[in-house]
């Protein structure tokens, strides 16, 4: 019998992602998505640093600026409707006072300075090519964090200037960090407010972008997100019920692809084995006091100690304090 849907087959990558290999994820709503997953595994990430940026070119901006690891002053924030915020970044960072917004975004800044020199790997979440410009600066925004749209203008960007910025960033992180390889994907949520047409000549642009800059360099890859979620599922049942973001099973299902293209079997057993003590962490029992929820507490923390002590770089700090804090 035929397959009753168009199967993208994986493509196992020469690239492989391990526990330890340090992976920094930036760009939109879907990097999260996968960074969690990778989180709920135990592989050591940092995502979103300046929160979630949709466009190239803020993504871009924001990776020189911590390669330079210059700090924001409150010259480089605004105040809207008393809080006092960054056009570089998401919303999460805005707060009462200036200060306190730059001890969030420095101290965010310095982080992933930090990080990304050590990391392995950088996955990039593209969303959209439309561009938001400050009339009055020209100043490409990250989040236009509800000022109104007569501030900014709307322009699609050209291919051949998202392939220059990002072909500029991708030069700096090379000198920053030669072992760093990139991984891009185009985000399979879609911008509906923009128009059907409009969000498929975005994508589209995207796509031809980081074809270019896969002809042009070595260490850049291409993750099939899109394809995906629009071909290979292609079904509303695999949305929430916004009909735009991906559900629980849609994600599962992407990260699955991920695991294929770029986890080996050594990974794969260790997430197993993570995944068996998350589980047990987060059993909800009957009577919490009871003898044989004790004895299960006990179990799992052994269990952590044991794994632990094979892979050193795991990290169950949340877990052992909140199974300590169920003993009675």
């Amino acid at each position: 019998m035929k397959d009753f849907r168009t199967i993208l087959p994986v493509r196992p990558q020469e690239l492989k992602i391990e526990h330890q290999s340090g992976v920094c994820l930036m760009g939109s709503c879907f990097t999260e998505n996968i960074g969690q997953k990778l989180s709920d595994a135990k592989f050591k990430i940092l995502q979103n640093p300046f929160g979630i940026l949709y466009n190239p070119f803020s993504i871009a901006q924001s990776l020189e600026r911590i390669i330079l690891n210059k700090p924001f002053a409150k010259s480089d924030l605004v105040e809207q409707n008393g809080l006092w915020l960054s056009f570089a970044h998401h919303s999460r960072f805005a707060d009462i006072s200036p200060s306190l917004a730059l001890k969030k975004i420095n101290h965010s800044l310095e982080t992933t300075h930090l990080f990304l020199k050590e990391a392995s790997v950088l996955f990039i979440s593209l969303g959209t090519a439309k561009l938001y410009r400050l009339k009055e600066t020209g100043q490409v925004v990250a989040n236009c964090h509800k000022f109104p749209a007569s501030t900014f203008d709307h322009i699609l960007a050209d291919q051949k200037d998202i392939v220059s910025i990002l072909a500029q960033a991708r030069d700096l992180l090379k000198d920053f960090n030669p072992q760093l390889n990139i991984i891009f994907t185009i985000s399979p949520v879609r911008h509906l407010k923009d128009g059907l047409i409009e969000n498929q000549r975005s994508k589209s642009t995207l796509m031809l972008a980081v074809e270019s800059l896969q002809q042009k360099y070595q260490n850049i890859g291409y993750f099939p997100s899109y394809e995906l979620m629009l071909d290979d599922l292609r079904d509303y049942r695999f949305y929430e019920s916004d009909l735009v973001h991906p559900n629980k099973l849609a994600i599962e299902y992407i990260f699955n692809y991920f695991d294929q293209a770029y986890f080996n079997e050594s990974t794969r057993e260790i997430m197993r084995q993570v995944l068996k003590i998350r589980n047990a962490v987060t059993h909800r029992p009957f009577n919490p006091k009871g003898q044989e929820y004790q004895l299960h507490l006990h179990r799992t923390l052994q269990r952590i100690q044991a794994l632990k002590k094979k892979y050193s770089f795991l990290d169950f700090e949340q877990e052992e304090g909140q199974l300590s804090s169920a003993l009675a």
